[in-house]
């Protein structure tokens, strides 16, 4: 059995060392970053927030929200037809929406606080297993790990929940073992309040509700539930009131098709093993505490697997080895996980964390895409699971390896996160560039989503099949061709056809967390890649002609 080790309190003055150091060094990885483009999801949080301006118990679809491509099954008169995601998030943001406008910066500025609060959950969570050193090291590498770091730097849900999701486990924990009903109350609140931010936190009620059921401690259930089952309830009677239907079931992403589960559990696992440190890190550790055998089993099976993602998928070579080391390195922290616990404990502790290791890997498997932000506090029992490996080692040896790890994985996230700063800054430059050459935004037409469709529609371009009258002869259509994403024929209208005109490139800079399999945000089987000589982002434009129907030009 993988084990956790406990050990005594720190002193409080120490402890406020720790916080301050950590704030330090969160606040270099942040800040210089504080003014990145809206990303990926951004513009649903944004655009649910200034719905919610509009009517906070009913925000109405809006006029952003008949361009947008992803839809729930809630009416389509609602804002929450195109947000999938509980209302409390965008409702503490609404007043913002409308003093920051589109600065970016005020954005970030607020939700560092999440950054900060899901740094400092992660140290308060490790101390209760480890010493205080151990506690500020594996902070430290929460702190800077790319999965948090590149994810902390958007504007979305994922690292909000993920400091709800710890904070409550956290504390839940402490209140247990110290029999402190305060702090049950105080975990069952966070509960609660996550439920209404973002439904990944339900692995949450499975594992500190079925360890309190199994104690029999039926007063600390009933005061744990109270608050965590009243919030999530409000909400359904809300929508059930209003809608006649539960959010949290309308979503319309789950899948339950086999292959869907084999492309997710693909993607988890090779972000799995790269998303916290570098593979060899961990290929380290299992040969140093004589998990070799057990490396070499899994690690066959992955190079396998890669071999055929060569021969049959047509993989290049090099995706295949890189795969096959990522997803090796992975497999092996999931079979470790599988079997962690808390010796010298008392059960619940083992109960509670295996229970919510199990149940959110499994929930992974529905999400409608493999994601590392999806896949953080997962991650963030995968660091649990790295501390103990390490403490495992003499004094002499740790001090190398956590130097080590450090000092390779705080320049990765930087490099990472440059790279994403410099992918979705494209999307933002690209309006003003278009103009500058001419293609006029009531002239030039895009069909999109994300960060690409946001800052178009900001600048008054026209969504293809929503935008009337139109399109016309002599028109533009910009795509976006690196990475790629969605295809603009599948809504022009047959009677038309498209010429390249011109192209636009962005950023030749070789590290990717998107595109070029790399697949930080769900698009390929590793979490992130090198591409030498290609941009970041791509766009051609097309001018529109028109032309006869087949039977129409033989007459």
């Amino acid at each position: 059995m993988t084990a956790l080790t406990r050990t005594g309190k720190s002193n409080l003055a120490h402890k406020w060392k720790q916080i301050a150091l950590l704030f330090v060094f969160s606040s270099c990885m942040y800040f210089p970053f504080i003014h990145q483009a809206f990303h990926i999801d951004a513009d649903i949080l944004l655009y649910a927030s200034q719905q919610i301006l509009k009517d906070p118990l009913n925000p109405p679809s809006g006029e952003y929200g008949e361009r947008m491509l992803f839809h729930t099954t809630m009416p389509a008169s609602s804002a929450w037809y195109r947000c999938a995601h509980p209302p409390l998030l965008p409702l503490l943001l609404a007043p913002l929406t409308r003093i920051a406008q589109n600065r970016e910066w005020m954005f970030h500025s607020v939700l560092f606080i999440s950054y900060i609060l899901a740094v400092i959950g992660g140290w308060f969570f490790l101390g209760l297993f480890f010493t205080a050193r151990e506690q500020l090291l594996g902070a430290l590498l929460w702190a800077v790990c790319p999965a948090v770091v590149v994810n902390s730097h958007t504007v979305m849900w994922d690292i909000t929940i993920t400091a709800m999701i710890l904070w409550a486990l956290a504390l839940f924990i402490a209140g247990v073992r110290r029999s402190s009903r305060k702090m049950i109350f105080l975990a069952g609140l966070i509960t609660g309040i996550g439920a209404i931010t973002k439904s990944n936190v339900f692995p949450v009620y499975l594992a500190a509700g079925t360890s309190l059921i199994i104690m029999k401690r039926w007063r600390d259930l009933m005061l744990w539930s109270l608050p965590a089952v009243f919030f999530p309830l409000l909400w359904i009677f809300h929508t059930m009131n209003l809608y006649g239907k539960i959010q949290y079931l309308s979503t319309g992403i789950m899948s339950t098709c086999l292959g869907d589960y084999r492309y997710r559990f693909e993607r988890m696992a090779g972000y799995m093993g790269g998303a916290i440190c570098l593979p060899v890190f961990w290929f380290w550790l299992a040969v140093r505490n004589r998990n070799t055998i057990s490396l070499v089993v899994i690690s066959t099976g992955c190079f396998i697997w890669s071999a055929l993602l060569f021969l049959i998928v047509r993989h290049p070579i090099w995706i295949a080895f890189a795969y096959w080391i990522f997803s090796s390195a992975g497999c092996w922290v999931l079979f470790k996980l599988i079997q962690i616990g808390v010796p010298r404990s008392r059960c619940y502790e083992q109960t509670t964390i295996r229970i919510f290791v199990g149940s959110y890997a499994t929930l992974l498997l529905f999400f409608p895409t493999a994601s590392i932000r999806y896949m953080l506090p997962l991650l963030f029992t995968a660091l649990l699971l790295f501390v103990y490996e390490v403490s495992k080692r003499e004094y002499r040896e740790q001090k190398v390896f956590w130097s080590a790890v450090l000092l390779f994985t705080l320049p990765l996230s930087i490099l990472l996160s440059i790279g994403d700063y410099l992918f979705c800054e494209a999307d933002k430059r690209l309006p003003e560039d278009l103009i500058k050459r001419g293609y006029g935004p009531s002239e030039t037409w895009y069909y999109g989503r994300l960060s690409f469709a946001y800052y178009l529609h900001q600048a008054g371009f026209r969504f293809l099949g929503v935008d009337q009258p139109g399109p016309f002869k002599g028109d533009y259509i910009i795509h976006e061709t690196v990475p790629g994403d969605c295809n603009f024929r599948e809504r022009l209208p047959q009677e038309f056809k498209t010429v390249p005109v011109d192209s636009l490139e962005y950023f030749n800079y070789p590290v990717r967390t998107k595109g070029y399999f790399a697949g930080f945000y769900g698009s390929g089987r590793l979490p992130y890649t090198l591409k030498f000589n290609r941009p970041q982002r791509a766009f051609w434009i097309y001018r529109i002609e028109k032309h006869l129907p087949p039977q129409e030009a033989g007459q």
